[in-house]
């Protein structure tokens, strides 16, 4: 991990103690890296339909994921979306697990692929294909 045999602390308790102060260094929010998340959810969001409609259940979602205590840092906006939110998400992995629908996993790697291609063809549907000669296959 490129860390030597003597930099490695020793204990948990010490590695965790190194974490909290790396991310105290590194991991905090600036004006800057909060208007680049807002920015991201009101484009991502726009993919979808219009922003009015689609950024307060985007927000919630990110919201959900991140958690609010850094949601409140990045002064992401609340509302009745975050009620709603994680039980949706919550239904959606039950009902993955039960059979039958696609594993989330699955689920949100095909739209996440969906939405780079989109944002790559300024919202328009494209199809990216890779030549599989190069890696090998045939």
């Amino acid at each position: 991990m490129g860390i030597t045999a003597d930099g490695m602390p020793p204990t948990l308790a010490a590695a965790r103690k190194r974490a909290a102060a790396v991310d105290t260094l590194h991991a905090r929010v600036t004006p800057q890296s909060a208007k680049y998340v807002k920015a991201t959810i009101e484009y991502f969001s726009s993919l979808a339909g219009p922003k009015e409609i689609t950024v307060p259940p985007a927000t919630a979602l990110v919201r959900h994921m991140i958690g609010d205590a850094d949601a409140d840092a990045f002064d992401l906006a609340r509302s009745t979306w975050d009620a709603v939110v994680p039980t949706a998400v919550h239904g959606f992995f039950t009902g993955s697990r039960a059979g039958g629908l696609p594993t989330p996993s699955a689920t949100m790697t095909r739209l996440a692929i969906q939405m780079v291609h989109r944002a790559m063809n300024d919202g328009k549907e494209i199809e990216l294909t890779m030549p599989l000669h190069l890696y090998g296959h045939r």
